[in-house]
């Protein structure tokens, strides 16, 4: 069974590995004109495509998860500017919330919901 430990030890290596190649890739051009290269070809493109839907996907998760409106509201935008980087940054945000030994289920079902 998954831990909340093992989540936030997996969910803050993906933080760091991104963080890293964001900070390596902005070392040789601005994020604009990276984004303006991607766009010119087709894989490119595909691959954009590919991350949005994933971070929509995840955002109908944060959907069903978070209560607040507010919270709903903010990370939307928050995922689709950040993608990763604030992808993981929620769930280590929710893994810190909780006992380290809890299950990983805790994190990913909102247990205040009365469904």
């Amino acid at each position: 069974m998954m831990t909340v430990r093992s989540a936030r030890i997996y969910f803050s290596l993906i933080l760091a590995v991104i963080i890293g190649v964001t900070a390596w890739a902005s070392t040789y051009e601005s994020v604009w004109d990276g984004f303006v290269h991607v766009g010119r070809e087709p894989w490119g493109l595909a691959t954009l495509a590919d991350a949005y839907l994933g971070f929509m996907t995840f955002y109908a998760w944060v959907l069903y998860r978070e209560n607040s409106m507010m919270r709903k509201f903010v990370l939307l935008p928050v995922i689709l500017f950040f993608g990763n980087i604030a992808m993981s940054l929620y769930v280590l945000w929710l893994a810190f919330k909780l006992p380290a030994d809890a299950s990983v289920e805790r994190i990913l079902f909102n247990e205040k919901r009365n469904e």
